[in-house]
């Protein structure tokens, strides 16, 4: 990120890198999600009520609440378009290894990250097609990006796991996603330089609308949680849906069918949603010592 505010020049090379990094992110990423976890144990009632639940959270809460702030406090429509194309698109993969290491429900995590995924299949275009009017070459252009780096990668890393090497290069799959997430973030973040030093008016609104996205959601749902009785398990699950959206995706999404400005939300939520993380990690460590 750093790197990026200083030496942004060379993001304008390494923006036709992002869809193949992302797209090792993806595959190497799923590849780590045991689908047995899912199936064993697990009744169909179960995982229909998690994945409506879980629905609801992440599309209807967290997207709506995108989309009314977005609605009324911006006014460029690159930065609308982001911002809406980040509320179409499913959770991040990260919620499944941050539920994990917080003590959260990890079958529950497994559940809605599979599931919101195949739905954001049906689900993005449709919002897109409504909320952006997307329509004719670019509402094709999105579907096809989303196949791309949904399906493929779900029917890449079954293969993958099957492979006689993987055990070796397992390993290395945290080395090879953080060096795909530092293409991807630098990218974002390198395009919009230019933009995030010269208009500090626009970059107050993208950073307060991220923050609430964030933090507001994410705080929200753990105080929903505690009203209804939630187990803190399930709850720690539930925040992560609740203030995480796939912004390598959005951003990647964005680059393709749009412009970089797009990317600016997505460069702005990178770096508060790292934050929400360390900041979850200390309040559930305070709760369950007290």
């Amino acid at each position: 990120m750093i790197l990026a505010f200083i030496w942004g020049r060379p993001a304008h090379f390494t923006k036709h890198l992002v869809f193949w990094a992302l797209l090792i992110i993806m595959v190497f990423s799923i590849a780590e999600i045991d689908l047995s976890k899912i199936i064993k144990n697990t009744t169909a009632c179960f995982f229909f009520k998690e994945t409506f639940n879980l629905l609801i959270v992440n599309y209807l809460f967290l997207g709506g609440i995108i989309w009314l702030l977005t609605y009324f406090l911006i006014d460029d429509r690159d930065l609308y378009r982001g911002f809406i194309l980040m509320a179409t698109i499913p959770s991040a993969v990260a919620v499944v290894p941050f539920s994990y290491l917080l003590g959260g429900d990890e079958k529950i995590a497994l559940i809605g990250t599979v599931s919101l995924y195949f739905c954001s299949l049906f689900i993005s275009p449709l919002v897109a097609y409504f909320l952006l009017g997307v329509k004719g070459v670019i509402l094709y252009e999105l579907i096809k990006v989303l196949l791309l780096i949904i399906l493929l990668p779900i029917f890449l890393s079954r293969i993958l796991i099957r492979m006689p090497f993987y055990k070796d290069v397992k390993p290395a799959s945290p080395i090879i996603i953080n060096l795909g997430f530092f293409i991807v973030i630098y990218s974002v973040i390198g395009l919009n330089r230019e933009l995030f030093f010269s208009r500090f008016d626009l970059l107050s609104i993208i950073i307060l609308i991220a923050i609430i996205r964030t933090f507001g959601t994410g705080y929200l749902m753990e105080l929903w949680g505690r009203i209804i009785g939630m187990s803190i398990k399930k709850r720690i699950t539930y925040i992560f849906f609740a203030g995480y959206k796939n912004l390598g995706l959005t951003a990647t999404v964005a680059l393709i069918i749009f412009n970089p400005k797009t990317t600016a939300p997505s460069a702005a939520c990178i770096f508060l949603e790292l934050i929400f993380f360390i900041s979850a990690s200390f309040y559930y460590k305070k709760i369950k010592k007290a």
